[in-house]
């Protein structure tokens, strides 16, 4: 098994090739990359996939399926849109490994729903899971901490509030 899995492909791995760089760091020019990056955030689902999935096992309830096909399509959206961005040099490699982590949260929750018709795709997902949320974290906090750095502010209405907390 051990090798079925390790030859089972994984998510996409992005690189700085996919990105639109920019040399400006301005302040306008990172509160504008911190909206960006704010609005596609904005469709991070709520749910947790591993939760919906040990729910619809648990209770045999398929219907719970819709709930784990939304939360792919929104981590899809995320990992096909973050590329677009056009992306600050000093930001560059927290861009990328935040594509990673989401498309590695994409890659999981595709397993989750696929988990009848690809076991093993399931168990990569689910062995990866601790990492890409840990790797999806320290992307998100050094986006924060550039932006902070720079004095990137954003009032609450704004979409790179889901960023940089502004409440200290």
């Amino acid at each position: 098994i051990d090798e079925t899995v390790a030859a089972t492909p994984g998510p996409k791995d992005h690189t700085s090739a996919e990105l639109k760089i920019t040399q400006d760091t301005s302040v306008a020019a990172l509160h504008a990359y911190g909206n960006a990056v704010g609005a596609i955030m904005r469709n991070f689902p709520t749910q947790n996939p591993l939760k919906v999935t040990a729910d619809m096992i648990n209770n045999d309830d398929t219907t719970l399926k819709a709930q784990l096909d939304a939360i792919t399509a929104a981590y899809e959206f995320m990992e096909a849109n973050l590329p677009k961005i056009p992306t600050p040099q000093p930001l560059v490699i927290s861009h990328i490994e935040l594509m990673n982590s989401i498309g590695g949260m994409y890659y999981i929750s595709d397993g989750l729903r696929k988990n009848t018709v690809d076991p093993t795709k399931t168990l990569v997902g689910l062995s990866m899971y601790k990492s890409v949320t840990e790797n999806l974290l320290e992307a998100l906090t050094d986006i924060e901490d550039y932006l902070k750095k720079n004095n990137v502010s954003f009032s609450s209405t704004e979409s790179g509030s889901l960023l940089v907390d502004n409440s200290h």
